[in-house]
């Protein structure tokens, strides 16, 4: 059987493990491609240089650390990061997912994520709870993601910061808000991104996200149809 990039890889204490050859490959303190992109005379980012594994955890490279008591800030595993971003999206939070990839019934493990792309106006109607989210989302101006991770209290909950954009890669980056009075259920966490269309249609990219799930760790998932599963925990 070929293995490609899409294929799942195993993560294990904040380690890389590739169940296929190829794939990307990123140094992990640079936070980003930037360091690992050439660009071409004409100004254009050139791709061909780079790789990127599919799912990895790294080290948040905005470095947070853990409030006290005191000082708590529920954003902290957010603090300092770049809020640059290439593409203008909005965030929709609650519950936004009608038919949820992620659910307590087929949990396997306690950190799974899954992201869906949602392509036209029947994708998106049979997927998102309308109610609460835009019900009039222009496919031939805007895109629609939806991000799922678990587990945990529904008082955590998804922030995204910003979208960088490079010829082949929509990369998404944002953080858990950890509300010091925490909730005691267990939950799925769910989010959906209405961004302006990329320059580039978004089928023809692929999709990554990295997560800061706590002060040591970033997750980072790609959307591939299949729910990316981290069998160590993140504490």
């Amino acid at each position: 059987m070929e293995l490609s990039r899409r294929q799942i890889l195993a993560l294990t204490g904040g380690g890389i493990i590739s169940i296929g050859t190829g794939g990307y490959l990123l140094t992990r303190d640079t936070g980003g491609l930037d360091e690992e992109i050439n660009e071409s005379e004409n100004g254009d980012t050139d791709s061909s240089n780079y790789e990127l594994p599919t799912n990895y955890v790294d080290t948040p490279p905005n470095n947070p650390t853990v409030p006290t008591e005191e000082e708590w800030n529920e954003n902290y595993l957010g603090l300092n990061m770049d809020e640059d971003t290439d593409i203008e999206f909005e965030t929709f939070l609650g519950s936004v997912i009608e038919e949820n990839q992620l659910t307590l019934q087929s949990m396997e493990y306690s950190n799974e994520f899954f992201i869906t792309v949602l392509e036209n106006e029947n994708e998106y109607n049979d997927t998102i709870n309308t109610n609460n989210v835009a019900d009039d989302i222009d496919f031939e101006e805007q895109s629609v993601i939806a991000i799922e991770s678990g587990y945990g209290p529904r008082s955590t909950y998804h922030n995204w910061v910003r979208i960088d954009e490079y010829d082949d890669i929509i990369w998404i980056h944002g953080f858990y808000v950890k509300p010091f009075e925490q909730t005691t259920d267990i939950s799925e966490r769910e989010s959906v991104i209405i961004l302006e269309k990329p320059t580039e249609e978004i089928i023809n990219k692929d999709i990554y996200v990295s997560l800061n799930v706590t002060e040591r760790h970033r997750v980072t998932f790609a959307d591939y149809d299949h729910v990316v599963q981290l069998e160590d925990g993140l504490n």
